[in-house]
């Protein structure tokens, strides 16, 4: 980590793309090897993989999640109704398409609050035996154009709490709309008019 970051800031200096040799098997860096590390994982799946995520969209990772439900791996994805990342109907357009594949996609309603946050979590946990968490999204640019680093590992007490965490989160979470808003701020339930005081 400290070799990329030191290489990073030297690159910044220079306007050099070098990325130093990638030594560890648990490190998942975009733009080098993210891709290949995702779909991978996806790839040793049996039983389940349940994802959350900002934004997907990369579509070598939208295949391996359909040959996943083709092998009768049951693939959730928890995502917001209304992502910052990009515009809805681009969203809308992705989640649609891994609908259409199999993929069971919830929501968390817009606007987000203590108890419906907004989903910005970046994880996939197949298997509930090895997990990945990072800073990618499963998009285009943010695993073959950014810096972003994850790891994908295995340990016990960590994939009971996220498995937790994601039960949560997907008992709060709702069926994704038909069509997308033509804005974030479409969502946004009205108040009801104030009643005049006597």
């Amino acid at each position: 980590v400290l070799a990329v970051y030191n290489q990073d800031l030297e690159n910044s200096k220079t306007q050099a793309v070098v990325t130093p040799e990638l030594t560890s098997p648990h490190l998942v860096w975009s733009p080098n090897n993210s891709e290949t590390k995702l779909i991978d994982l996806i790839n040793t799946a049996n039983k389940s993989i349940e994802i959350w995520i900002e934004n997907m969209g990369n579509k070598n990772v939208h295949v391996a999640l359909k040959n996943a439900v083709d092998r009768k791996v049951k693939v959730r994805v928890l995502t917001s109704m209304c992502g910052l990342g990009m515009p809805p109907e681009a969203a809308f357009t992705n989640l649609k398409e891994l609908i259409s594949y199999g993929v069971i996609v919830q929501a968390m309603p817009y606007p987000a609050t203590n108890d419906l946050p907004y989903i910005h979590a970046k994880s996939i946990n197949v298997d509930r035996q090895m997990i990945f968490m990072g800073s990618e999204n499963f998009s285009f640019n943010s695993l073959l154009k950014a810096r972003e680093l994850g790891v994908v590992l295995k340990d016990a007490k960590i994939q009971k709490k996220m498995a937790d965490y994601f039960e949560k989160d997907w008992k709060k979470s709702v069926v994704l709309s038909d069509v997308p808003p033509e804005t974030c701020e479409a969502l946004t339930p009205t108040p009801p008019p104030k009643t005049p005081a006597p």
